[in-house]
């Protein structure tokens, strides 16, 4: 599954940067913050003062999710390690069936860091709760995520400390495929 999820990430971002090229004529932008280095940065953007273009960037060493799999004594869904550890890329703005929503992505390895703290949190609330553990992967609104259930690798949508009350796509590949920019 990890192949799979990695081949769908590197063709979502293919069609992210074909989108925003052909919409701006340039690579995305962001303001560079010597607080948050990332080696998605490409270059200076002309005539914006700490703007710099950015790209999804391949990671040399994958993200290690062992720690995270130690403090809640469970194994991860495949395919979310992979989404998680393959790439450093901002979020990105993209929609699933008409309806839009943020792709949760890590900008560098401190963001992965934090990541993995949100995800044990994350899961030790649903085991408190007693509901089946899902793992975030991207944001709706305040209180509306999408994660995949880590039993059966569905996507899915839930209120947060709510039990997922729709299914968006079988695999995370299959719903990484069906995005739009």
């Amino acid at each position: 599954m990890m192949s799979a999820t990695t081949d769908a990430l590197a063709s979502l971002f293919q069609r992210f940067l074909q989108a925003t090229q052909e919409a701006t004529g340039e690579l995305p932008t962001l303001c560079s913050d010597p607080d948050l280095p990332s080696p998605c940065f490409v270059d200076e953007v002309e005539d914006k003062e700490g703007d710099k273009h950015w790209q999804p960037f391949k990671r040399d060493e994958l993200g290690d999710f062992s720690n995270v799999e130690e403090a809640i004594e469970c194994v991860l869904d495949e395919s979310v390690k992979a989404f998680y550890q393959s790439y450093f890329c901002d979020s990105l703005a993209l929609n699933f069936a008409g309806h839009s929503f943020d792709l949760i992505q890590v900008w560098n390895e401190q963001d992965f860091k934090g990541l993995q703290q949100n995800m044990i949190g994350h899961i030790v609330m649903k085991k408190r709760l007693g509901q089946k553990i899902t793992l975030f992967i991207g944001c709706i609104d305040d209180d509306t995520i999408i994660s995949v259930n880590n039993e059966t690798g569905q996507v899915v949508v839930e209120k947060v400390g709510c039990e997922p009350h729709k299914v968006l796509a079988e695999t995370l590949p299959d719903f990484l495929n069906a995005l739009t920019v």
